[in-house]
């Protein structure tokens, strides 16, 4: 399990406290309905521990994946090569001698809509179910899969009048099968798959249950049930094992969280990425995942109190998606900004570019992190989804012959997990959509430019789309002869555009500006330096301004004040960031925060927060300015960053944070 300890910081002025959200209830496994996002064998889909469960019309498929394999994929860099191919096991166990067209039925339908957007394979308001029935399956015979606590359970219901010695299960598939004290072992090669012996019992006509006698039979792969002399054949009987998911190295984490926003009514949204692989494989055994699997973006609404799931959609084509960033625009749609490899990711009929321009292949230690490979390179997406997630309200690709929107210099000194998908989307108050993001196409499309040549191996790209992402309306490079990428952007109630990033040029990344445009710090100091960047309302370049120490530095997030005044969060690799009188400090920390007034020409202040363990502690998440000029950070570290990022974050921990004596957790 890895450890991700998350830090809430609030300084300056803090007014209130923040009271915990109660925390949605876990549910059991839900039966989701094939409405044609599946191959149309599949029935319905439901996720169990280590893997997932395909019902089909004559046979129940399990699918198990090695969880420490999956686990070891999802890191940005490996002292040596990992396999190509993902490990998996599909388990057939097949009704013989069974209806081949069951009617099937789900009950207990919970409540939250399913949207898949992925293109032919589209589905819209997919329901899921506690409990399903295959009617019929034999001669008078009912299978009931349902939800039981945090596991599956079936039941065979055999009506009065007909026998159960017609079900035969065949097990297509397992490594071994084997009796043991009357329970079921199916083995296969990450664990193993139990049923515990049958309890079968019968209603009799005053409503009392009785218990049945009932053992399984095995006779090579096949399984039947053996019922005892006291059961009725005039009554109705219930054969009920107990599915027992054991011996697994670990759970199988199949969801990998990105990016979250929330709205103006409160509503919560999470977006991530979901390996989808349940068109694998056609025949039961062990087969192989090319690249760690098919990885569609994830978008989950919850009610504002994190109670309710509202919706859940799927988005995606035929190969890795990813995404980055998440805004509600004015309308109350969510914009998604990310990443993908998909030659067939969906896109609007108006959508600006619906073309995927393709870039370098990044597979296996190439992936900016392994298991999520690039195979066909990498485009900027831009898509919207109506408040109910049910229909894909505009959608475009962006991006030129090389690979976009990925972070993939490994020789920057502060590298943490994850900082590959960085950049960031918002929108202004007409709904238009803007992008910060990277890139190293030469032919990256761009409009109304300020810079028109990329200039190093990575230039910043920043843009904008009108609402209906049918019209790239400005587009422009900021870049010198290094490595250069924008990380946080922020549009002012003027119009102007402020973005914040990191650069490892030599050069000047604003030579038009000249030596005398009052610029706070006109001159780069480190090995990297963060940077700000100001563009006018009518997108002409306005102001810039490095920010940095004399080692290494980056700038991660921004925000505006009601002044416009603007506030930079970055990390510094040695803990030597300048801070100005007056202002509270823990000094040696590598966590600054920078304030400018809109010019970028002047310094409100700077300070720095964490440890003082003279290096970054945490990997920064979200920054806000409040109305009543009050700052808020987040961000995570940890185990995890201190083991997967390269290469300063190994000395990430969240142990000695400072802590307020109220605070909600003081310890890590």
């Amino acid at each position: 399990m890895r450890t991700v300890p998350v830090l809430l910081f609030s300084f300056l002025c803090l007014a209130g406290g923040l009271s915990p959200a109660k925390a949605a209830p876990t549910p059991g496994p839900r039966f989701i309905r094939n409405d044609g996002q599946w191959d149309p064998e599949i029935r319905f889909r439901a996720d169990v521990p280590g893997g997932f469960l395909l019902v089909k019309k004559t046979s129940l498929r399990y699918v198990f994946f090695d969880a420490n394999a999956l686990n070891a994929r999802h890191r940005p860099k490996q002292s040596t090569p990992l396999p190509t191919a993902l490990d998996a096991q599909a388990i057939e166990v097949i009704l013989e001698g069974a209806n081949p067209d069951p009617r099937a039925e789900g009950l207990q339908p919970d409540g939250v809509p399913r949207n898949y957007f992925l293109g032919e394979r589209s589905a819209h308001n997919v329901p899921a179910f506690s409990e399903v029935w295959l009617r019929e399956v034999y001669p008078g015979i009912d299978l009931r899969l349902y939800a039981h606590q945090t596991t599956l359970k079936y039941e065979f219901v055999v009506a009065a009048g007909f026998s159960p010695s017609a079900i035969r299960l065949r097990y297509d598939g397992a490594n071994a099968l084997s009796l043991e004290n009357g329970n079921l072992h199916v083995a296969h090669r990450f664990g193993t798959m139990k049923e515990l012996a049958p309890y079968s019992f019968q209603d009799t006509p005053n409503a009392r249950s009785h218990e049945i006698t009932s053992r399984f039979l095995l006779q090579k792969s096949t399984v039947r049930f053996q019922i005892g002399t006291d059961y009725d054949p005039r009554l109705p009987l219930v054969i009920d094992p107990v599915l027992i998911f054991s011996t697994f190295s670990g759970s199988v984490a199949d969801n990998w969280g990105h990016t979250a926003t929330y709205d103006a009514a409160g509503n919560l949204y999470s977006g991530g990425s979901s390996l989808d692989v349940t068109g694998f494989p056609a025949t039961a055994g062990a087969f192989q995942v090319r690249g760690g699997g098919v990885w569609d973006v994830a978008i989950l609404k919850y009610s504002p109190d994190g109670t309710r799931l509202l919706y859940a959609t799927y988005l995606g084509g035929s190969e890795t998606d990813v995404p980055h960033s998440l805004i509600v625009n004015p309308q109350g749609e969510l914009v998604i900004f990310g990443t993908t490899s998909s030659p067939n990711f969906p896109t609007s009929v108006s959508g600006y570019d619906r073309s995927f321009n393709g870039g370098l292949s990044l597979t296996n230690n190439n992936a900016p992190i392994s298991g999520m490979e690039y195979v066909r390179g990498s485009d900027l997406y831009v898509a919207k989804l109506s408040a109910d997630g049910s229909r894909l309200t505009g959608s475009t690709y962006l991006g030129g012959a090389g690979n976009d929107g990925l972070n993939l210099n490994q020789s920057l000194s502060i590298q943490n997990y994850g900082d590959a998908y960085r950049g960031e989307v918002v929108t202004d108050s007409l709904g238009r959509v803007y992008v910060a993001s990277v890139t190293a196409s030469a032919n990256f499309p761009l409009v109304n430019a300020a810079q028109t040549q990329r200039r190093g191996s990575y230039d910043a790209v920043l843009l904008r789309l009108s609402s209906d992402l049918a019209r790239l309306e400005w587009s422009t490079l900021l870049g010198g002869n290094g490595y250069d990428a924008a990380y946080g952007l922020r549009v002012g109630p003027s119009g102007s555009v402020y973005a914040v990033g990191v650069t490892s040029s030599t050069d000047a990344l604003a030579p038009s500006l000249g030596a005398n445009s009052g610029t706070f710090k006109r001159q780069s100091s480190g090995t990297e330096d963060g940077f700000v960047v100001g563009y006018t309302p009518a997108l002409g370049l306005g102001n810039f301004s490095y920010l940095g120490s004399d080692d290494a530095d980056v700038a991660a997030l921004v925000d505006l004040d009601k002044n416009e005044n603007v506030y930079v969060l970055g990390l510094s690799s040695a803990g030597r960031y300048p801070v100005t009188s007056g202002t509270y400090a823990n000094v040696g920390s590598g966590q600054f925060i920078q304030a400018l007034d809109k010019t970028l020409s002047r310094g409100l202040f700077s300070t720095v927060v964490g440890s003082g363990r003279g290096s970054p502690d945490i990997v920064p998440t979200a920054f806000l300015v409040s109305e009543c000029g009050n700052l808020y950070l987040s961000g995570w570290g940890g185990r995890t960053n201190a083991t997967l990022g390269l290469p300063l974050p190994a000395k990430s921990s969240t142990s000695g944070l400072p802590v307020t004596p109220d605070a909600f957790r003081g310890t890590t």
